[in-house]
């Protein structure tokens, strides 16, 4: 009788796992939501947002320096921040990260993270030298993508929220270093990052054919290339295109990433790995995006309007 049973419970992992993994081998989205647009004064200029557990969106907007907060139906519920130096206020608004019961906010031009409540009250600022390539808060602190013009190893570099270096990893090999031009070297090391579930980070290069994902030690798990090992054209130092553009996780641990120029579908184009980083499928947004966002419910937020709206779309699996 215990034979019996363990196999009929061997049978139905196996066939979960079977239909887990034909599921994922395709990924159709459908819109759901979308907030702003053209003829709509509520976004200007949107570059970043993430969603909370009771599915409040916070969006930063960097045209009028400001941080939104819109409820599940998209209506605009609370807005903070102005141009200028001061305490909650913004110049250039760039990635918005939430942990708990806080929000941390990025500026192109101004190093360190303005922390701000979930209903938009400014707390503090955590000083971080340098500027941040992406940044993923978690309980008790911020990992920080920081590229190097020196040619010191670039790191992913983890603080508590008083801005007191925890720890540090590498994320570069030393070939990387080797370029004399600083702004390139520079430029080559910009990153973006994920976490998933398990605490895994996973890294994509904006300019460089590279794919890798590190256990929280900074053990390496895997390192990919999908675009023949390509980089960015560069002129004067800067790059002209891009190989990646973003990357996010599902509650599956499954890893979406944002392709740049060299895929069919220029910032449309979603490839999608396993955790393992096993290339599963690619699916196409129906405009162009400079990012990707999934909320803890599998919904998939990108850019519309030329960055004057939000869509929201429902991420199918399978044949559901």
């Amino acid at each position: 009788m215990i034979k019996k049973i363990l196999c009929q419970l061997i049978c139905l992992l196996i066939l979960r796992i079977l239909v887990q993994a034909e599921s994922a081998e395709k990924i159709t989205v459908g819109e759901v939501l979308k907030i702003g647009g053209i003829e709509k004064d509520l976004l200007y200029q949107w570059t970043d947002l993430c969603v909370d557990e009771r599915n409040l969106i916070y969006v930063l907007d960097a045209r009028d320096c400001s941080l939104k907060m819109f409820d599940a139906f998209g209506k605009l519920v609370k807005m903070a921040g102005r141009k200028g130096e001061g305490p909650g206020e913004f110049n250039f608004p760039i990635k918005i990260k939430s942990s708990g019961n806080r929000l941390f906010v990025s500026e192109l031009y101004r190093p360190g993270l303005k922390v701000f409540t979930k209903d938009l009250s400014y707390v503090s600022s955590i000083p971080i030298a340098g500027p941040i390539a992406d940044f993923y808060a978690k309980e008790g602190g911020i990992i920080v993508a920081a590229p190097r013009i020196s040619k010191e190893l670039a790191a992913l570099v983890e603080y508590d929220f008083e801005g007191r270096e925890k720890m540090r990893i590498n994320y570069e090999e030393d070939g990387l270093a080797d370029p004399v031009d600083q702004i390139k070297r520079f430029n080559m090391r910009m990153i973006d990052i994920a976490v998933d579930r398990r605490g895994d980070i996973i890294i994509v290069f904006e300019f460089i054919d590279r794919v890798i994902k590190l256990n929280e030690k900074g053990d390496l798990i895997f390192k990919k290339s999908f675009f023949g090992s390509r980089e960015a054209v560069f002129k004067n130092s800067l790059p002209q295109n891009h190989v990646y553009l973003d990357v996010d996780t599902d509650q599956h641990n499954n890893i979406f990433i944002l392709c740049g120029h060299y895929s069919s579908n220029p910032k449309r184009d979603v490839m999608v790995l396993s955790e393992k980083g096993d290339y599963l499928t690619t699916f196409t947004l129906p405009e162009q995006t400079h990012m990707i966002y999934i909320d803890h419910n599998n919904f998939l937020y990108a850019r519309a309007d030329e960055g004057m709206a939000i869509k929201k779309y429902r991420l199918a699996y399978g044949n559901n």
